[in-house]
This record gives C-alpha cells, structure tokens and sequence, in this order.
C-alpha cells in the first residue's frame, strides 16, 4: 500500500481542522526521537494519512 506523509505547520490546529471537516484522529501526536512529531488521521471516506510537524 501506500503511505501518505503531510507536512504541516502546527499540528495541534491541523487535527483539531481534520476533525472538524470530518476526519478521525487514530494515532494521538508522538515524537519521533531526534525526528518530527507525528499524529495519524483517516479522512472522511476513511483513507490514512500520517500529519507531520517538524
């Protein structure tokens, strides 16, 4: 499959807009060690993708 990384300026306000526009939040935002701050969304029609703050 394919994996789709965003790159996002501030990725608290762009989960909190994902939801509003009827995404879901499946992975809370981590930290990568020494690497980006990641949180995983499914979009309305329920495909995956990875948000990344760097």
């Amino acid at each position: 499959g394919v994996n789709l990384y965003v790159q996002v300026r501030d990725l608290k306000t762009s989960l909190a807009k994902a939801a509003e526009l009827g995404g879901t939040v499946v992975a809370e935002p981590f930290d990568v060690p020494g690497g980006p701050t990641l949180a995983g969304i499914l979009d309305p029609e329920g495909n995956p993708l990875m948000l990344v703050q760097q």
